[in-house]
C-alpha cells in the first residue's frame, strides 16, 4: 500500500527531523491529479519487482484515462524494440494515404512486464451512462424533453443487463454475443421495440388490446424522435463493441469504494485536514489494518507490541464492532432486503413516470418564454420559443429579430417607440437633455431640479 502527500510541515519550516516522521518522505512535487496513476504504478512494479511468482495481469479501473496510459508500455520504446510498426503507433488516417498522427504513448511499464488487460468497473459504467442522460434531463425544454424517468429507467435496464449476462452472473450460458445483443435490449425495450428483448419482456407476448392499454409506459420513436436520437448518441458512445468488451468479465471495485467510504467517513474525514502530518498516514494504515484482520484482533497484536495489557472492558468493546460489521454485511446481503431495495428503486421510476405524463396531460409542462412580453414582428414557434436557429437573438432586451440594443427594434434602444429603459435611466437621459438645453442659463443643480419636476 502506498499513501502520498505533497506537503509535510516540518519540511515547509525547515526542521531537522527523519524520514520516520516526515509526511512527504519521498519528496512527491507533482500535482495532487497524478496521484492515483502514479500509485498505481508504484504498486504494480512492487509487485514485480518483490514477488518473482506473481505479477499484475488485469486491473480494473473507473475509466480514468491516466491510469489506464500509465500503466502500459511507453510506444517508442515498443518501436525501438521492434515489437511495433511505425505504423501501428499511428492514429487512423483522416485521409486515404495519410499515416495520421502519432499516438502519446505515456506508458511507464518496462517492457519485460507482460501486457496488463484494463477492465472497467460496472458501477462506475453505468454511473457515467446515467450521468449522459442527466445532462439531457437539465437542458431546457426547447432543446430536450428528456425527463428524468428516462434516465432512471435506462440505468436500471443496463445494470440488470450487465449483471446477469457477464461472466458470473445469473445467466451461465451467457457468451459476449448475447452480452451485446443484451445491451442493445436494454436501450430499445425503453422506445418499445422488443425485438432483442429475452423471457424477461412481458411486452413480447402482448395482444393487441393490452399494448394499446399499456403504450403510455414505453416512449414513442415518432412522437419523441429528438430525444430518441438524443438518447441513441450516448448508447452508440457507451454499448459499442469495444466499450462493453471491457465490461464483459466477473470482477468490480465494491471492495476498493468500500475501503475508501471506510477511511474516509471513520479515520480520515474531510472536514479535518491530516496530510501536513505523518497523522495521515498512520491513520491510514490502522483502517487498512483493521478492515484486514479486525478490531479485536488487530489490536490484539497492537498492544502487546506497545507494552500494554488489554482489559476484559477493551476486549469486548472490540467484539461488538467486530460482531456489528458481520451483522450489517449479513443483514444488507439478505435476499428480502435486495428484493425491497429494488422495489423501492422501481416505485422511484414508477413516481416520476407518472408525475410526468399528468403534468403533461393538464398543461403543467415547461415552455420556452412561455411568460415572457411577446413583441411585434416576432414569430414564435409551435413549441413555444422563438426561431432560434434561422433568427438572431439580442441580449440586451432578450427578443428575436435582431442582435444589438441599437437596433430600432431593440426595447432597450431610447428611440424605439417601446422603450423599456429603467427608471433611473429614463430619468438620467431626460436629465442630461435639459441640462444641455438649458446649461448657458442655469446651474447643474437647477437644471436637475427642473428636469426631475418635468418628468414627474
Amino acid at each position: 500500500m502506498n499513501v502520498s502527500t505533497s506537503r509535510c510541515t516540518r519540511c515547509e519550516k525547515k526542521l531537522d527531523h527523519s524520514l520516520d516522521i516526515c509526511a512527504n518522505p519521498e519528496k512527491y512535487d507533482q500535482s495532487s491529479r497524478a496521484m492515483e496513476s502514479m500509485g498505481s504504478v508504484q504498486t504494480v512494479m512492487d509487485i514485480w519487482n518483490n514477488c518473482p511468482d506473481a505479477y499484475v495481469a488485469a486491473i480494473v479501473t473507473d475509466e480514468d484515462a491516466t491510469t489506464r496510459s500509465k500503466l502500459s508500455h511507453s510506444m517508442s520504446e515498443l518501436v525501438a524494440a521492434g515489437r511495433m510498426t511505425e505504423a501501428e503507433r499511428r492514429y487512423l488516417p483522416e485521409k486515404v494515404g495519410n499515416l495520421g498522427g502519432k499516438r502519446p504513448g505515456s506508458g511507464v511499464l518496462p517492457l519485460e512486464h507482460p501486457y496488463i488487460i484494463k477492465h472497467s468497473d460496472p458501477i462506475h459504467y453505468i454511473k457515467n451512462y446515467k450521468g449522459e442522460i442527466y445532462i439531457q434531463v437539465y437542458l431546457p425544454k426547447s432543446k430536450s424533453e428528456t425527463c428524468k424517468a428516462d434516465a432512471m429507467r435506462l440505468s436500471r435496464n443496463l445494470s440488470y443487463m450487465i449483471k446477469q449476462q457477464r461472466p458470473g452472473g445469473g445467466n451461465v450460458d451467457s457468451t459476449f454475443e448475447i452480452f451485446q445483443a443484451a445491451g442493445e435490449a436494454s436501450f430499445e425495450h425503453h422506445w418499445n421495440n422488443h425485438e432483442h428483448c429475452g423471457d424477461w419482456c412481458q411486452a413480447i407476448s402482448w395482444t393487441e388490446e393490452e399494448k394499446e392499454k399499456n403504450k403510455g409506459k414505453f416512449r414513442d420513436k415518432v412522437k419523441n424522435e429528438r430525444e430518441y436520437h438524443q438518447q441513441l448518441k450516448v448508447k452508440n458512445k457507451y454499448l459499442s463493441p469495444v466499450r462493453m468488451r471491457r465490461c464483459y468479465h466477473e470482477f468490480c471495485n465494491n471492495k476498493t469504494e468500500q475501503l475508501h467510504g471506510f477511511v474516509v467517513n471513520v479515520f480520515l474525514p474531510k472536514r479535518s485536514y491530516f496530510c501536513r502530518t505523518i497523522c495521515g498516514r498512520a491513520r491510514t494504515y490502522l483502517a487498512m489494518s483493521i478492515d484486514s484482520l479486525g478490531f479485536e484482533e488487530y489490536y490484539k497484536q497492537l498492544y502487546p507490541a506497545l507494552g500494554m495489557t488489554m482489559s476484559s472492558a477493551t476486549k469486548r468493546y472490540f467484539q461488538q464492532h467486530d460482531r456489528k460489521r458481520i451483522l450489517d454485511r449479513n443483514y444488507a446481503n439478505r435476499p428480502e432486503r435486495k428484493t425491497k431495495r429494488a422495489k423501492r428503486k422501481l416505485e422511484e421510476i414508477s413516481k416520476a413516470w407518472k408525475t410526468e405524463i399528468e403534468d403533461k396531460a393538464n398543461g403543467h409542462t415547461y415552455r420556452s418564454r412561455m411568460a415572457a412580453p411577446t413583441v411585434e414582428g416576432i414569430e414564435v414557434s409551435p413549441n413555444g420559443g422563438a426561431e432560434e436557429s434561422s433568427t438572431p437573438f439580442c441580449r440586451a432586451c432578450g427578443n428575436y429579430g435582431h442582435q444589438l440594443r441599437t437596433s430600432k427594434k431593440c426595447t432597450k434602444n431610447p428611440s424605439n417607440k417601446h422603450y423599456q429603459g429603467t427608471y433611473v435611466e429614463r430619468v438620467r437621459e431626460f436629465v442630461s437633455c435639459v441640462v444641455s438645453k438649458y446649461s448657458y442659463s442655469a446651474s447643474l443643480n437647477v437644471s436637475t431640479h427642473l428636469s426631475y419636476t418635468l418628468y414627474v
